[in-house]
């Protein structure tokens, strides 16, 4: 409903960022974005088996997300509604205090993936599945401290501070001159590197993870660990080269042909460990 209600508040307000976007576009993206994330903290505690009473760590890691999902899209939508950057903003006192709240969330973030996996493995309940959940909370909190990237100040700022000159906007997406060629909708730059892919791949190995643990729910017996170690070898490809695509200002959406290579192979690694799922290679673990 939250997003809904951004959406059509994109429609209604004409007001643009100086990045030439709708002021309400990101609130769409992070409303989206909590709502997938806190339904996949649902969906891997069913899938592993949660005790509501006894897994008091994996509950209150749950609980802190909530919290501070809470806040971070109040302090989104503040900024959207006052018309201002709700990221990398430092131009006022309010800003900076804004954003600061923001990055005190991501570190809460961090904590509750850490009391998750804390849960998880101390009480693993279905193994295979606890394991899944490990390994995409833990490719999670990587893309999470790309985020931490995201908001340092880029060569060019750094200068600037060190020549003491205060800026308004410090931290960037973009590695490289930024393009107008953008991925519609979530505004990845096209041409140069962009920090938001590999937090993207990061953050989303919550989803893929326990998708492979859930196409063994339906089988009988205990799942060996060999899909899910093949699984995690072509999503780490993947996230590592988005990353060293980013560091050299390059874009995983160039034509060049050892990006198509790379990212065919870490597809093709990933699809095999998901297939060989299917296989029905079972024993104990």
């Amino acid at each position: 409903m939250v997003a809904v209600l951004c959406a059509a508040l994109a429609l209604l307000d004409p007001r643009l960022l100086a990045s030439g976007e709708n002021i309400w576009l990101k609130p769409v993206r992070f409303a989206f974005a909590f709502t997938v994330h806190l339904l996949t903290l649902a969906w891997i505690a069913n899938l592993t088996g949660r005790d509501e009473v006894r897994d008091d760590l994996f509950k209150w890691g749950v609980r802190l997300h909530i919290i501070i999902a809470v806040i971070e899209f109040a302090c989104i939508a503040l900024q959207a509604g006052r018309g201002v950057p709700s990221h990398f903003n430092l131009s006022t006192a309010f800003d900076r205090l804004v954003f600061t709240i923001m990055g005190l969330g991501t570190a809460g973030l961090m904590l509750g993936f850490l009391l998750m996996i804390g849960g998880l493995l101390r009480r693993p309940g279905n193994a295979f599945a606890a394991a899944c959940a490990v390994a995409g909370i833990a490719f999670a909190i990587l893309g999470g401290l790309v985020g931490v990237i995201m908001v340092m100040p880029d060569a060019s700022q750094a200068a600037l501070l060190k020549a003491g000159q205060q800026l308004s906007m410090v931290g960037n997406h973009a590695v490289g001159e930024p393009s107008q060629m953008k991925v519609p909708f979530f505004g990845w730059d096209r041409i140069v590197g962009d920090w938001r892919v590999p937090h993207f791949i990061g953050l989303h190995g919550m989803q893929v993870f326990p998708l492979l643990a859930w196409l063994h729910s339906s089988r009988h017996g205990k799942a060996s660990l060999r899909p899910l170690g093949i699984a995690v070898a072509g999503y780490a490809l993947l996230f590592a080269w988005s990353t060293w695509l980013t560091v050299n200002a390059r874009s995983i959406f160039s034509p060049d042909l050892d990006n198509l290579a790379v990212v065919a192979l870490s597809a093709g690694v990933l699809a095999w460990g998901f297939q060989s799922s299917r296989a029905g290679n079972w024993q104990r673990i």
